[in-house]
């Protein structure tokens, strides 16, 4: 009878140590909504899901950080900073996951010191992005 009340102990605390894991991960960072969409940050890629629920699909997969989503006006980009191959700066990729560009270089050896939480923002008709520093 002991041992059997000793593998129930050990079983509860697996499966509660588990539990807690699993609980520990659900951080994300820097939500941007569109009118179908929510963007954000986790584990230094990006993510959407549908603002009625569902699975979210991870947007990049590279080594390096993409941080700061922030959706185009008509919810088919989305702006963040990351450095990629060395260019460092704010890129652009679409909602269906193409390879993102690089439209403004930032030089910054701290970049995500200095820049993160930059305010940048797109025009109205999706085309352009105005951010601090430029033109």
């Amino acid at each position: 009878m002991h041992t059997l009340k000793l593998a129930f102990a050990l079983v509860l605390l697996v499966y509660l140590s588990n539990d807690i894991n699993a609980q520990g991960t659900r951080l994300l960072r820097h939500p941007t909504v569109s009118r179908d969409s929510i963007a954000f940050e986790y584990a230094g890629d990006l993510w959407v899901v549908s603002r009625s629920g569902g699975t979210a699909r991870r947007l990049t997969s590279t080594p390096s950080l993409e941080i700061d989503p922030y959706f185009s006006p008509d919810g088919s980009q989305i702006a963040f900073l990351a450095s990629h191959d060395g260019q460092t700066g704010i890129w652009v990729t679409d909602t269906n996951r193409a390879a993102p560009k690089l439209i403004a270089q930032i030089q910054s050896t701290n970049f995500f010191i200095t820049y993160a939480g930059e305010v940048f923002d797109w025009s109205p008709d999706s085309r352009r992005i105005a951010h601090q520093g430029s033109e």
